[in-house]
């Protein structure tokens, strides 16, 4: 997967979930960095119910980023919530880039393990790699991913997982890697600052990966990708910065502190 395109950039603010209590709804928006450039801004609300949790998010790319390579993108998740783990039902991620529109809508059928997706165009095979059925199937989605690796983190204490994962135009191998725990200092009025957990990750792109691609890099250190994870409430665990280093520099994607609202369900 590219690590600074325009694609990962959205994925960077999408990918961050939450894992909490149920019956509970969030709201979090996060500023992606490059250097000292503002380049993106992403927006998501988290519904957790006791059996299920949904999620609306969007992207977009800021100042100049967004005079030359204008992205609009978002993220719709509904997923089960079984004891403490995720299982996606449904994901819909749609983009417009240089005036291209791409959807995919893909759907997880409970107790099957046959995944279904509908494209908005298809993938072009010159382009990017064929996906394969083998990787598909038993798969979850980026963001469910995420959620699982959160709720691992909270009752183990360590950041640790790996999943299979298809965003319904990708697919690809995630590991988590536990890193330990440091204080993160907030370098930006807005920025969390606090103790938190170091979790590296890695990811190796299994199918829909572009052929030609100047980003990727075979040879990934489990610090490449560094998410910062705190626990804002005893049972609310939040990405609130994730690092990622890249042959052009550091992207830096920061959750916007004042944008957190957080409701508890009464009762709960």
């Amino acid at each position: 997967m590219k690590k600074t395109s325009l694609a990962s950039i959205f994925i960077t603010c999408m990918f961050l979930g939450t894992a909490q209590a149920s019956s509970s709804e969030l709201a979090l928006s996060y500023e992606v960095q490059w250097g000292n450039v503002k380049v993106a801004y992403g927006a998501a609300t988290w519904v957790f119910g006791d059996r299920t949790v949904t999620m609306a998010g969007t992207a977009t790319t800021l100042g100049a980023v967004d005079t030359f390579r204008k992205y609009r993108g978002s993220v719709k998740l509904e997923a089960d919530a079984i004891g403490g783990l995720y299982q996606p039902k449904s994901l819909i991620i749609e983009g417009d880039y240089k005036k291209r529109r791409k959807l995919a809508s893909t759907v997880w059928k409970k107790g099957e393990s046959t995944v279904f997706t509908t494209r908005q165009p298809e993938i072009d095979l010159k382009k990017v790699y064929p996906l394969q059925a083998q990787q598909i199937d038993n798969s979850i989605d980026p963001l469910t991913a995420m959620l699982n690796a959160l709720s691992h983190l909270r009752l183990t204490g360590q950041c640790g997982g790996v999943y299979n994962i298809y965003d319904g135009l990708r697919t690809a191998t995630l590991t988590f890697h536990d890193l330990g725990k440091t204080f993160l200092a907030s370098d930006r009025p807005t920025a969390f600052e606090g103790q938190t957990w170091r979790c590296g990750v890695t990811s190796t792109p299994t199918g829909g990966h572009r052929i030609k691609s100047r980003w990727r890099n075979e040879d990934q250190k489990i610090d490449d990708v560094v998410v910062y994870v705190a626990a804002l409430k005893p049972d609310l665990f939040v990405p609130v910065r994730m690092e990622i280093k890249s042959m052009v520099g550091k992207v830096t994607t920061r959750l916007v502190m004042p944008s957190l609202s957080f409701k508890q369900a009464e009762g709960e």
